[in-house]
């Protein structure tokens, strides 16, 4: 703050010796440059302006970079695979992003992928545990522009989900299905429409049932969910329904 200040003057140039010009007129003590574009340098001077209107000498010259914006991130997962996906917004001025992974909040960051888009899917992580990730937009001008990290956003790597088949055996409808890594259990679930309300019929280690309950003539619609040996949370997406008619 300078005494007898009315307001404050800002002025800006592309080089240190080049021709300044004026960019906002303050009564407070900072400016924000929101026309600048991320990746360039750019020089700045403040004058005072007092009450009567006489202005100062210029301030000492600053250079400033404008840096890119941090992504905005959030995280789900692939149902088919399980795996953590991070997606952010695109960043202007970035020609890529840096994608950084923990297993803790607070713990040590890896580098785990550089892409160019707007997405990351974690196909290193493991089923049933909880992964922490960051982003860093990489300026395409210079790296001293490079964005801040983005906030810390959590993702769990869920189990994949079953692909189930359907045949009958001895009339009965019959399921089988692969096996699921981390999944330590099975629950099917029943109906009797596609749309319908879906009732779990049966829970088991093994990777098929057969529906012994089923009754002849009617069609009867099934999938499979595969329960995380590690944490409820990473439990699978249900499979594909499939139906059969049981004899």
């Amino acid at each position: 703050t300078v005494s007898g200040a009315a307001k404050y003057e800002v002025y800006r140039a592309a080089t240190r010796n080049g021709t300044y010009k004026l960019m906002g007129t303050v009564t407070g003590t900072s400016y924000t440059d929101e026309s600048a574009y991320a990746g360039y340098i750019y020089f700045y001077k403040v004058r005072v302006v007092d009450a009567g209107g006489v202005k100062g000498n210029f301030s000492t010259i600053h250079s400033a970079i404008c840096h890119c914006a941090k992504p905005v991130v959030s995280s789900g997962y692939v149902a088919s695979t399980g795996k953590p996906t991070i997606k952010w917004t695109a960043v202007s001025g970035a020609t890529e992003y840096q994608v950084y992974r923990a297993a803790t909040r607070n713990g040590t960051y890896k580098l785990m992928g550089t892409v160019t888009g707007t997405s990351y899917t974690d196909k290193s992580a493991d089923a049933g545990y909880i992964y922490f990730y960051k982003v860093k937009a990489v300026s395409k001008v210079r790296s001293a522009a490079d964005s801040n990290f983005s906030a810390v956003v959590s993702a769990t790597c869920h189990c994949a989900k079953p692909v189930m088949k359907i045949t009958t055996s001895s009339g009965d409808p019959k399921l089988t299905w692969n096996a699921v890594t981390n999944a330590s259990k099975y629950e099917v679930y029943r109906a009797t429409s596609k749309t319908g309300t879906y009732t779990k019929v049966a829970t088991t280690t093994a990777k098929r049932y057969t529906d012994k309950t089923a009754k002849a003539g009617t069609t009867y619609y099934y999938k499979v969910k595969a329960v995380s040996k590690v944490r409820p949370s990473a439990n699978s997406a249900f499979s594909a329904i499939k139906s059969i008619k049981a004899k």
